[in-house]
């Protein structure tokens, strides 16, 4: 289950997002305006799912000179506690068992 996002640099609209404390529960909702970065969540995680890097390389924020990076964390089944890091173009790892 994703329990957080701490970190997202340099993809679309997030140049240099970051906020550790947030927490995602069981149910947890999404909003904002029309370009606010929904659908780069969306991207996000699509990524990470199928392993797919140029989803995001194809993303990176207009006029970044920056390398691209996101911290994502999940629970698993047994409690344990999984970052998955997006580095150097690349995911350190999938988690294809997103949904």
């Amino acid at each position: 289950m994703l329990k957080r996002i701490t970190k997202i640099k340099n993809i679309g609209k997030f140049h240099d997002w970051c906020l550790p404390g947030l927490q995602f529960k069981d149910k947890t909702v999404i909003f904002g305006k029309n370009g606010d970065g929904k659908s780069m969540l969306t991207a996000i995680l699509r990524s990470l799912a199928t392993g797919n890097n140029d989803i995001l390389i194809g993303r990176k924020s207009f006029g970044s000179s920056g390398a691209q990076n996101i911290e994502i964390g999940f629970e698993n089944n047994t409690g344990t506690n999984i970052v998955y890091k997006f580095e150097n173009e690349r995911w350190n790892d999938i988690y294809p068992n997103i949904a």
